[in-house]
């Protein structure tokens, strides 16, 4: 009997300056792509990675966290803000197929998206592990339901998202 563990999900703030596959745009215009793809189209990954957190705030600028409906109903920032960490990372423990990624051994990776001014999952970009294992990441983060945005000035902002998941197959 095989046993997996998904040793945890935690929510961080590194920068991602080495990423294997992103994911951009959203919906019918969501294209991923390998770096290799992506600067074959004529990007210059360095620059796009570079100013990838220009047009995003931080936790620390906000009137009010993304939330979800749940979530918004919380008393207090640290509370929306805190709410808001369980539900991404119970969702991506619940849905993080790693079966689907490795045969045995362990998955190592380092998340980072963008929450939008629509509360849509966005911009994902990932670094570690396999192939497999990255799309799997991607997979689950595109199924986050849409979010209420952060609010700043009393108008809704992007706001970037940092995570790793660590998990092993036996």
């Amino acid at each position: 009997m095989r046993q997996i563990y998904l040793i945890g999900v935690f929510l961080i703030t590194t920068f991602i300056a080495n990423a294997q596959t992103i994911s951009l745009g959203k919906d019918d215009t969501r294209m991923d792509y390998t770096i290799e793809e992506f600067e074959n189209q004529g990007n210059d990954f360095g620059k796009w990675i570079s100013h990838y957190s220009d047009d995003t705030y931080t936790f620390h600028d906000l009137d009010s966290p993304p939330t979800t409906n749940k979530c918004s109903r919380k008393s207090s920032y640290e509370k929306k803000k805190k709410c808001l960490s369980e539900y991404i990372q119970s969702t991506v423990m619940n849905r993080y197929r790693v079966e689907n990624a490795v045969k045995h051994g362990w998955v190592k990776l380092k998340l980072r998206f963008k929450i939008d001014e629509e509360g849509d999952v966005v911009d994902i970009v990932v670094e570690g592990s396999t192939d497999s294992a990255q799309k799997e990441a991607i997979k689950v983060l595109r199924g986050l339901r849409q979010l209420n945005p952060a609010i700043k000035d009393g108008k809704p902002v992007k706001i970037v998202y940092s995570m790793p998941i660590v998990a092993y197959v036996n």
